[in-house]
């Protein structure tokens, strides 16, 4: 089963980790694989 909820200030390092991840695997993002430059405390 999966829990949807709103995203908390604890999963920044997870989000960022997901989003560099799909740079890397698609080519319908906003940034190419190392563009994203977004710290862990920035997001």
């Amino acid at each position: 089963m999966m829990a949807i909820r709103e995203i908390q200030e604890h999963d920044a390092r997870d989000f960022l980790r997901l989003c560099n991840k799909l740079d890397e695997e698609t080519q319908f993002m906003l940034f190419a694989p190392g563009e994203r430059l977004a710290t862990v405390e920035e997001q």
